[in-house]
């Protein structure tokens, strides 16, 4: 019976050693970024994401539920930049030495999700594979969210109307109420916003380092103008205010802020629609729009949206959970 008894204590180990054999060869390259390796030369650089093992815990912010809005806020941005600063310091010098050799370029971090962008060679990718802080490495490929659409200018309409899907809502008894949409700002994460539109010129966000009413996540500029028409279209349903006749805007006194994370040809890339929410929550935005998503197909990183989600609602007015 020991006999026996000995052999299945052999077994177990010899189970246990494989499982953790596994564990170590476990890679945080995707198969999408290994696929893309392989077809890429010695010397080109791709453009990836890392997201870092070490990640802030929501709960912390649970304390400061009580605070006022702007203290609340203040406290979150300052609390995930420290975090994340101390967390990518080692890796960023690292990425600063390939940089240097040419093997690495644009470094870019951001502390909503604890996330590093920027262009490696295949071999940089490789070295970074071995690091343990380090959970996920992925392509941040650009992928077409909206289809383009042909414009169609319907300012110059005299006809007075409030449309549809506000009155569906019941809308106008809201406004009855006194509730206009005051004081509110909504960060619209779209293809830009036509911020010289009559129904919403009088309803963009200011900001003195802003002079565009947002930021252009695609092109890395100040001039988030829209060239394709959804995200003028779906800051429309937020903030028009009528001017041209037709009333189209839930919250016809609330600013938009203009986030442009896709481009004139519907595509964007998830590091910049994460750069758009960052960017919302550290200048203030009440409420983020994004009507966009990745398909199940791309292999979105969904822990990292999930990370950016809950920290950006950790600022936000109220209590609110994403689950």
């Amino acid at each position: 019976m020991s006999h026996i008894y000995r052999l299945l204590l052999l077994s177990f180990i010899a189970l246990l050693t494989s499982a953790s054999s596994i564990a170590n060869q476990h890679s945080p390259l995707t198969a999408d970024l290994l696929k893309e390796m392989e077809q890429t030369s010695s010397g080109e650089l791709l453009r990836i994401n890392i997201r870092l093992a070490e990640q802030y815990d929501p709960a912390g912010f649970e304390h400061i539920r009580q605070l006022p809005i702007e203290e609340r806020r203040q406290y979150v941005v300052n609390e995930l930049k420290w975090f994340s600063q101390q967390s990518q310091q080692s890796i960023i010098a690292e990425l600063d030495q390939f940089s240097r050799s040419g093997e690495a370029s644009e470094v870019r971090s951001l502390w909503i999700a604890n996330i590093i962008n920027l262009y490696a060679t295949p071999a940089v990718i490789d070295q970074l594979a071995q690091n343990p802080a380090i959970e996920r490495i992925d392509l941040d490929e650009e992928r077409i969210l909206i289809e383009p659409v042909d414009f169609v200018d319907l300012a110059d309409t005299q006809e007075r109307e409030i449309t549809y899907n506000v009155s569906i809502m019941n809308v106008p008894e809201v406004w009855d109420l006194g509730f206009f949409g005051e004081d509110v700002v909504v960060g619209v994460l779209d293809t830009g916003v036509n911020y010289n539109h009559n129904d919403l010129a009088g309803n963009m966000w200011t900001h003195p380092d802003f002079p565009n009413h947002g930021w252009n996540f695609v092109n890395n500029n100040n001039n988030p103008m829209d060239f394709h028409s959804h995200g003028t279209h779906c800051a429309g349903t937020v903030a028009g205010n009528g001017a041209s006749g037709s009333q189209t805007g839930m919250a016809p006194s609330a600013k938009i802020m203009a986030l442009m994370v896709l481009g004139a040809d519907g595509g964007g890339t998830e590091f910049g629609v994460w750069s758009g929410i960052q960017f919302g929550v550290e200048y203030g935005a009440h409420i983020l729009s994004l009507s966009l998503g990745w398909q199940h197909a791309w292999n979105p990183d969904r822990a990292s949206w999930r990370n950016a989600m809950d920290n950006a609602l950790a600022a936000a007015p109220g209590k609110a959970s994403t689950s």
